[in-house]
């Protein structure tokens, strides 16, 4: 299994590949995801990189996650299609 994860401590549409047992790094989606599987689950997360808000209050950096991209943002994202191919082939080769 292979979960796409928004990742603030990495620069806007960088790509991570980490064991998804990994520290969930106060990340709340990978949170449940390791409370509901079981831990024989072999799984792995890949971070896009969302950037971080220069407040650190939780309300502020929630409202940063959720809010609507811009659109050059997209465009950056939009770019980034063949290297998470990439990223995924290298996973399930192992």
């Amino acid at each position: 299994m292979v979960v796409l994860q928004d990742e603030l401590e990495l620069a806007f549409g960088a790509l991570k590949v980490r064991k998804g047992w990994a520290s969930a790094r106060g990340h709340n989606g990978v949170k449940s995801i390791q409370q509901n599987l079981s831990r024989e689950t072999e799984w792995w997360r890949i971070g896009v990189g969302v950037g971080r808000p220069e407040s650190r209050e939780p309300d502020d950096v929630a409202n940063f996650v959720l809010s609507r991209m811009k659109p050059r943002e997209r465009e950056i994202l939009d770019s980034k299609g063949e290297e998470l191919v990439e990223v995924l082939k290298k996973v399930a080769e192992g």
